[in-house]
């Protein structure tokens, strides 16, 4: 198997941190228990983010004490959108894109120049899509979480009514999140190829946007939102 796309270092099996030593120190390759050190990465800052939005949502904007079960709640939330963003949507979005592109370029009818654009376009759909889905179901689960903390009765349409009226904005910042993430993290990697693409610095990014995504969707942080920013402005 070859690697993540990152030059032709990739190619050579037995080079050791893409043939970048003084830069990288890489003893197995994974963070612990034997995962990649990128949905590590990713899963962590979600954790944090998540966790700083809520309470900032809580204390500062509903002005209510926030409780250690909320801080637990929050953290797996955004624990889980960066661990699947990066270790799921990710990498399952670049073999789509690749894929894509290489049905693309077997077929005379699709210039070679286009390829490339095709690919991108490919993977940034599968990837907005995947992310939507997965910021919907994790967002509404967070929401019904702490619905059931704060004491409301949880039921079957309660939770139906909590996805109908905020799927959309869930959706929109999921996608958001893929997009950006995979922008910045393109963007990363075309101005340090070799020493940050190598660590899957990329999948970090989107993992880490992802989580980013679903501490915003929170509705009072949103419902908030245009008001702190007349203030700042």
């Amino acid at each position: 198997m070859i690697p993540q796309q990152q030059g032709v270092q990739a190619w050579d099996r037995y080079a050791y941190t893409n043939n970048s030593p003084v830069v990288h120190n890489d003893p197995s390759g994974h963070c612990i228990f034997g995962i990649d050190t990128a949905i590590c990465i990713a899963a962590a800052n979600g954790a944090v983010v998540s966790v700083g939005v809520d309470y900032y949502v809580t204390t500062q904007i509903n002005h209510q004490e926030y409780s250690w079960q909320r801080g637990v709640v929050a953290a797996t939330a955004g624990l889980l959108s960066g661990a699947i963003g990066a270790g799921i949507i990710a990498p399952l979005a670049e073999a789509a894109g690749i894929a894509v592109g290489t049905a693309a370029a077997s077929t005379s009818l699709i210039p070679t120049t286009a390829v490339p654009i095709i690919q991108t376009g490919a993977e940034l759909i599968v990837g907005a899509t995947m992310s939507a889905e997965s910021n919907v179901l994790l967002a509404s689960a967070q929401r019904t979480a702490n619905s059931e903390l704060e004491g409301d009765q949880v039921s079957r349409q309660s939770v139906a009514s909590d996805l109908q009226a905020s799927w959309i904005s869930d959706a929109f910042f999921g996608a958001a999140g893929y997009t950006l993430g995979n922008t910045m993290g393109d963007a990363i990697s075309w101005m340090w190829p070799s020493q940050l693409q190598s660590n899957g610095v990329q999948r970090a990014i989107i993992g880490g946007m992802q989580a980013g995504a679903l501490a915003v969707s929170n509705p009072n942080f949103l419902d908030a939102l245009p008001e702190y920013i007349g203030v700042w402005l």
